[in-house]
Order: C-alpha cells, then sequence, then structure tokens
C-alpha cells in the first residue's frame, strides 16, 4: 500500500516538473519571439 503510494506521488511530482519545464520553455520562446519582433520594428522605424 505505502510503496503504491510512493509510485503514485512520484508520478505525479515527475507531471508538475515536467509541466514546468515545458512552461518555462513556452515562455523563454515567446520572449524570443517578442523581441524579435520588437527589433523588426525598431529597424523599420
Amino acid at each position: 500500500m505505502i510503496l503504491v503510494f510512493i509510485v503514485y506521488f512520484k508520478e505525479k511530482r515527475d507531471d508538475q516538473m515536467k509541466k514546468k519545464i515545458v512552461e518555462d520553455f513556452n515562455r523563454k520562446s515567446q520572449h524570443k519571439k517578442w523581441t524579435k519582433r520588437k527589433m523588426l520594428n525598431l529597424a523599420i522605424s
């Protein structure tokens, strides 16, 4: 019973870690896109 709980908890935590990594990655790529657009606007103006 305890073993099952530990495995469940570990998988749940791994899922949270994956979500966090994906969110961080998405935030970074969004930031890159934004800076690219900003530089493009600066170059045009």
